[in-house]
């Protein structure tokens, strides 16, 4: 954060801060009055903020008469705000300050323009009025004290506004227009009146509808709604505004800020496109334009305080994540790249290169977000020397960013403003800011004579009462040939809109249209699409609905004019979003058959399609479609990448393998949610790379390693250059292992996941509490309150009762009670799973087949059930659809085999053997009921045998130190614990795909020692757990306690499978 003045004025403010927290605590201890607080208050802001008062006056105990409430005095009042002092914050004397506040409030004469701050002078608690009514909770809460001086000067000046022309930075501009800010809480009031006046006019309804349809792409699926909407609005012109700011190194008058809106007044400065007219222009609607350029020009007042001269790093950044996403997205969807990374990056890219040729200095964003990288690309090349004109001239034809958010789009080319400054006025001919709306991944087939861009005709005419469509095309077309006539593009696009908004008759305006296509030299082939386009925005435009096609349209081809330039640089932050979030049709196509074409999935890896990452497939699109030959692409990655997530395993065989850095962000926080690291790689790669390798390497070791940056730390907040980054962190170069699949184990295609026993409340179950006697062939039968306390909505809180025969009652093992060589306990599940002999299999039977079979009281549990099913899912599946998903039910054996389970996910592996045998079978009992067979569930893998001794041989091998360690490179991380170098947590399979664990032999001591070991282990912690005293509470505890009790027989484990694996 850049502190408000120099360092004397900040020791003073550290002075002045002290007293006054000593003054209040001692006005506190004598129990002194309301007023004496206030007036401490007021002096020690007198005191911090020299010249307070030639701002605003401060008006005590001010009379505030009675408008819509009876009237009142208000303890303090300065400029927008109304102070109530307490002694203390107590729940009674808070809320009759907020009683007090509200009345004040109300009666000004423009409620939502105000600000009541309820105080005890250590903390400030801000309220507002919405729909006549003060805010149940405060917007905005801070407390004054000595330990971040910095930050409550901020905080204070923030709703004061009495710094001047100080050197912004984001974290600056968060706190003073960001969600919380004063500003944007007044904005945003009067911007849902605004929206409430138009939402419903007919251009505007076709601006929200179409950028929610973009978001729809960024997102995976429609998420749009008013307040984010607003959000983005608000957004969007704070962009231009200081912009504009930056330019003229002036506020905007008033009579300025409507040109500002729809981006007249940078045409007329000579920026083409910094603002066109996009999503947001609903705010210049004549019904309400003139409000709305009074509400942007007090905000645009604010912004005279800033020095905007010289800029060092992406000031909206951070108020661009704040308010551009809906608070309902993905973790992983989409994070800001912090300034030092971005530096670092394109340092170890090795950009700017030394070199005077301007080609090689070309770069593309293919994913831009606010413009961070480009940002930092325009600072790297100043300080290689490149200023002025040639710096402007670089940027503009070399640069080039891609956003499918349009308000990134809009950000980003303000960013390029901000981080060219001055140099822009040297230029001397009109800016085209090379930042475009578009997906990057989404080039036409070029095959084809042209690409459609679809308008929902029928749709509007249906809206409007239109029923005869004669000669009204249904999307807009245009010609392949615009690749080859790229120079005219922008060209066609204005003259159809020009020639659009004639009013003359359709056949003079067509003539025009058509001699006007001859002189700028369109061909005679792509004139008929263009006359087609002409006819549908014409008409269009004639129902109001015209409003964003030019913008689309003037994005939308984009990415085929870069592609055919291409670039030796490629870098970015490409989204983190996994497929399964993707809920547009055509767009989930579209990345399979990019999948598939780039050897990311195979066509028999279907199954990994929900869990494959946008993120990788940018990576390889971009590697052939946009970068030169031998060019460099470095993009920031999920650290999922480098391990053995099985949905990466294409990526790191085809792409990763020929990378020749990665730089491991691992242990650096605060940085992302999730691990993360920047893979560097070319083009110009060896494609026989890999086989080379491997036939140097045995096919069996566990990975290969890359050159790899290691770094370390804790930063004091995220946003950092690298200069102040570098100084937290340690920095280790060395080689990273990157997980290679192997040939794995003969046993792997016997493991097998266990089935989906979900809901739980609708299978789980134990006797009825209120049972005094329980049937045992026929037990009444209650959801076990176990499954409840950690259930999620909307199965949290259902339960099922009655009774149900003997014959479907189950045993199973939920992973939260596996411990290393045992189990905490089974749990009870009903299932109406019965043996087919005649089949030689176990088969799901439906209410009618359990009728049949003369089991009604199954029948009736399992009709409760689907109904609850039937109102609460939120899948396609019918509820034994769901339960035998994968038929991981039914293939299952629930009777005459030894059972190795193990957990599918967790930072370290254990398992043990559960004996299904028939005669074992008679002996268990949970709850006190006997059971048929048991099932593994959904969160444990199975590995099933006749073998008793084979059963703890295999257990003895996976609960070894040595397996698991092996494993640790595939096993991908989740956010908890990885800043540690922790936060493993898929295990899957691993083991016998990493590792090839051998086939039992009888004939073998190596084998035979290992399953008496585990067999003596199972004894041991059996009766471990007997003894209560012993056991913690939190499983993780009582699994270290449990291998601390086996630590002898544990080495000995360790050593023999050692041994199994020499290499």
């Amino acid at each position: 954060m850049i502190s408000s003045g120099n360092n004397t004025a900040s020791a003073n403010f550290n002075k002045v801060l002290n007293t006054y927290l000593n003054d209040i605590d001692n006005l506190k201890r004598l129990g002194a009055s309301e007023a004496s607080i206030r007036d401490t208050f007021f002096s020690f802001l007198r005191e911090a903020f020299p010249g307070l008062d030639h701002n605003e006056p401060v008006f005590l105990e001010h009379y505030i008469p009675a408008i819509r409430v009876r009237p009142g005095y208000a303890d303090a009042l300065y400029g927008d705000l109304i102070f109530e002092f307490k002694k203390r914050l107590s729940q009674s004397s808070r809320d009759q300050g907020k009683l007090e506040l509200e009345r004040y409030l109300l009666n000004q004469e423009h409620p939502d323009k105000w600000f009541g701050i309820l105080t005890d002078g250590h903390t400030l608690e801000v309220y507002v009025v919405r729909k006549s009514k003060l805010s149940k909770n405060p917007v905005d809460t801070f407390c004054i004290s000595a330990q971040s001086p910095e930050l409550i000067k901020l905080k204070l000046d923030v709703y004061l506004f009495h710094e001047r022309k100080i050197s912004p930075d984001a974290l600056d501009i968060v706190y003073r227009f960001g969600e919380r800010s004063p500003v944007f809480q007044r904005t945003m009031a009067i911007l849902n009146g605004l929206w409430r006046e138009v939402k419903n006019n007919t251009s505007v309804k076709t601006k929200f509808d179409e950028w929610n349809k973009l978001l729809a792409i960024v997102y995976g699926s429609m998420i749009g709604n008013d307040e984010l909407f607003l959000k983005h609005t608000y957004l969007a012109y704070f962009a231009r505004i200081i912009a504009f700011t930056a330019l003229e190194n002036r506020s905007p008058a008033l009579h300025e800020i409507n040109s500002i809106l729809t981006g007249e007044a940078f045409k007329r400065m000579g920026f083409v496109n910094l603002a066109e007219e996009d999503f947001f222009i609903w705010i210049n609607d004549e019904k309400i334009k003139s409000t709305s350029a009074e509400l942007f020009q007090n905000l645009s007042s604010r912004l005279g305080y800033y020095y905007l001269d010289q800029i060092e790093e992406d000031l909206l950044k951070e108020l661009y994540q704040e308010l551009v996403d809906p608070a309902t997205r993905h973790d992983l969807g989409e994070f800001y790249t912090p300034d030092w990374l971005a530096e670092l990056t394109l340092a170890e890219v090795g950009y700017p290169p030394d070199t005077a040729d301007r080609e090689k200095l070309s770069l593309f964003d293919p994913a831009c977000g606010s413009g961070t990288f480009l940002f930092t690309a325009i600072r790297l090349l100043r300080e290689k020397g490149w200023k002025g004109k040639s710096l402007v001239k670089i940027v503009l034809e070399q640069f080039a960013g891609v956003d499918v958010h349009p308000l990134a789009v809009v950000i980003a080319r303000t960013n390029i403003i901000l981080a060219l400054g001055r140099d822009v006025r040297s230029f001397g001919k009109d800016i085209i800011l090379p930042v475009y709306m578009a997906n990057s991944l989404n080039i036409p087939d070029l095959n084809k004579p042209y690409v459609s861009i679809k308008v929902p005709v029928e749709e509007i005419a249906r809206h409007h009462g239109i029923k005869h469509l004669r000669k009204i095309p249904q999307q807009f077309t245009l010609p392949q040939k615009i690749v080859e006539e790229k120079g005219i593009f922008d060209c066609c696009l204005n003259i159809l809109a020009d020639f659009a908004k004639s009013k003359e008759s359709e056949k003079i305006v067509m003539q025009g249209f058509i001699r006007k296509l001859k002189d700028v030299g369109v061909a005679g082939p792509s004139r008929s699409y263009w006359v087609q386009n002409l006819r549908l925005l014409r008409w269009l435009i004639f129902l109001k609905r015209d409003t964003v096609w030019k913008f689309v349209l003037s994005n939308v081809y984009r990415p085929v004019f870069l592609a055919s330039r291409k670039f030796y640089f490629v870098v970015g932050n490409p989204p983190w979003l996994s497929y399964r979030y993707v809920k547009v049709t055509d767009y989930q196509v579209w990345l399979r058959a990019l999948a598939f074409r780039y050897k990311l999935l195979s066509k028999k890896q279907r199954q990994l399609f929900t869990q494959i990452e946008l993120a990788t497939i940018f990576y390889a699109f971009c590697l052939d479609v946009y970068l030169k030959e031998n060019g460099k692409i470095a993009f920031v990655m999920p650290r999922s990448v480098l391990t053995g997530a099985k949905q990466h395993e294409g990526f790191r065989l085809h792409y990763l393998f020929s990378a020749f850095l990665v730089i491991d962000c691992e242990k650096v926080e605060p940085l992302f949610n999730w691990p993360a690291c920047v893979i560097i790689g070319s083009n110009g790669e060896s494609k026989d790379k890999l086989e080379i390798y491997k036939k140097q390497h045995n096919i069996n070791t566990p990975g290969y390693k890359v050159c790899s940056v290691f770094l370390n730390g804790t930063l004091p907040r995220k946003n950092l250059s690298w200069e102040e980054a570098k100084k937290c962190l340690r920095i280790r170069k060395g080689k990273v292992r990157i997980a290679l699949d192997q040939k794995g184990s003969f046993y792997l295609p016997k493991v097998l996941q266990g089935a989906s026993l979900v809901p739980r409340c609708l299978w789980f179950v134990k006797p009825s509490s209120i049972s005094k006697v329980v049937d045992k062939q026929c037990p009444y039968l209650e959801t076990d309150p176990e499954v409840n306390r950690d259930a999620k909505l909307p199965w949290k809180g259902i339960k099922l009762s009655g009774k149900v025969e003997a014959e479907f009652l189950f045993g199973t093992l939920l992973s939260k009670n596996v411990v290393p060589f045992g189990w905490q306990k089974f749990s009870l599940v009903t299932l109406p799973l019965v043996y087919d002999a005649n089949q030689n299999e176990y088969k799901l039977c439906n209410q009618k087949a359990l009728i049949e079979r003369g089991k009604v009281y199954m029948a009736q549990w399992l009709e409760e059930a689907e109904k609850k099913w039937e109102r609460l899912k939120k899948s396609q599946f019918s509820l034994l659809g769901r339960l035998n998903w994968g038929r991981n039910l039914t293939i299952q054996s629930p009777q005459g085999y030894y059972k190795v389970i193990y957990g599918a996910s967790g930072t370290h592996l254990c398992a043990c053997v559960v004996d299904s045998m028939e005669e074992t079978l008679k002996e268990i009992t949970i709850y006190g009921l006997n059971i048929k067979g048991f099932v593994v569930d959904t969160k444990t893998y199975c590995l099933a045998v006749k073998n008793k001794e084979e059963a703890h041989y295999l257990c003895a091998i996976l609960n070894s130190l040595f397996v698991d360690r092996a494993i640790k490179a595939f096993q991908t991380k989740g956010s908890f614990g990885a800043k540690k170098g922790k936060g493993q947590r898929d295990i899957h399979r691993r083991p016998f795909e990493v590792l090839p664990i051998p086939f039992y032999n009888t004939e073998n001591g190596l084998h035979r020692s290992l399953s008496l070991l585990s067999q003596q282990c199972h004894e041991r912690v059996r009766g471990f757990l007997q003894d209560h005293s012993q056991r913690p509470a939190k499983i993780g505890l009582l699994r270290k306690k449990i291998r601390e009790f086996l630590d002898n027989e544990l080495k000995k484990i360790d050593n023999d499978v050692r041994k199994l694996f020499p290499h």
